[in-house]
């Protein structure tokens, strides 16, 4: 039921949808309403034989020394014409390159302006009119800008689409300046740190930050003085004889507040309690690892010596019974001689 309810639903709401999207018909009529006409822009893919474009320059450009005054809000105009099959910058051949790749530029700026030498890194690649299709009779330009040093002229970079129309003669579909950033962009890109230099400036914001932490602690807050004449004696002070806990700022107030432990003078009390939990076990460890080694040495040096007292017991018990034989042999050899002697005489 509930697969025929959803089914049902769907198809409705489709219905709906494709009954709002259909045309009104023409014998229907249209109310009367008042519409104020917006005049569209005029497209940026025109087809045209000249534009113009002005592009940022880079910081301190076409010199050594900077200069503030001369280097902000400073740009290059660039007037781009097409002449049959060439495309000229400030009426330069850029495409297709020539040689030196260099064209003339004026560089304005609030003080003045000024004729500057440019050379050009240019990019092209022929695109097809469709997606799909062959590559056909348009064409992507880009363009980087560099002094005669080889050093950046602007950190933007100008793109321009050209097209061929019927009689085979360029002409500029689109322009457009967009900053870039990569290698060689721009010339001012600070190198990337170091992963030993990020490490170190992690650790010294960590220290940095505990630091603040440890100086923004507030300081305990001190113990009222008894009262002149007042001979009685608290009940947290006959409780807590070893001041293991705060005093109270309030003894007649039992539920104000009191801290869970006490801090001490100047905060010693509670540097001990957060360098308890890593001491300790690292000084127990230790003592552990020293009665582990001279336990392992001692029980070593005795099984060694007990082994070479049993072997050089077994020895002399080998050796003696070697020496038996020995004496036995000698005696029945003076017995045997003794008897010649005798015969003899």
């Amino acid at each position: 039921m509930l697969l025929r309810f959803l089914s049902a639903t769907g198809a409705l709401c489709l219905s709906s949808c494709a009954a709002l999207s259909l045309p009104p018909s023409p014998s229907s009529p249209t109310p009367d309403i008042d519409i104020d006409v917006v005049p569209q822009p005029p497209s940026s893919h025109i087809l045209s034989h000249f534009r113009q474009i002005k592009v940022p320059c880079a910081e301190c450009p076409f010199t050594d020394s900077c200069d503030s005054s001369s280097s902000s809000n400073s740009y290059l105009t660039l007037s781009f014409t097409t002449e049959n099959t060439t495309l000229l910058a400030n009426d330069d051949p850029i495409f297709p390159p020539t040689v030196p790749m260099q064209f003339h530029a004026l560089r304005h700026w609030a003080a003045g302006q000024q004729a500057v030498l440019l050379a050009y890194a240019l990019d092209a690649r022929p695109l097809p009119p469709t997606p799909g299709a062959l590559l056909g009779d348009i064409f992507l330009l880009k363009l980087k800008l560099f002094d005669l040093h080889g050093r950046p002229a602007s950190d933007h970079l100008v793109s321009i689409s050209l097209a061929k129309d019927t009689a085979g003669d360029l002409l500029i579909s689109d322009i457009e300046s967009v900053p870039f950033h990569g290698r060689g962009g721009g010339g001012h890109r600070r190198p990337r740190p170091s992963w030993l230099a990020r490490l170190g400036e992690s650790l010294e914001a960590v220290k940095s930050a505990a630091q603040s932490c440890w100086e923004d602690a507030p300081a305990p807050a001190p113990a009222p003085a008894p009262a002149a004449g007042n001979d009685r004696v608290s009940h947290g002070a006959v409780m807590d004889a070893h001041r293991t806990m705060a005093p109270n700022p309030n003894p007649h107030r039992p539920g104000g507040y009191r801290p869970p432990y006490w801090m001490g003078r100047g905060g010693n009390g509670n540097a001990g309690k957060m360098l308890q939990p890593v001491v300790l076990p690292a000084l127990l460890g230790v003592i552990a690892g020293v009665v582990a080694c001279l336990t392992g040495f001692i029980v070593g040096r005795t099984v060694i010596a007990v082994y070479y007292c049993f072997r050089g017991a077994g020895r002399r018990r080998a050796g003696e019974r070697a020496v038996v034989p020995a004496d036995g042999v000698a005696d029945e050899k003076e017995r045997l001689m003794a008897v010649v002697d005798d015969e003899s005489r």
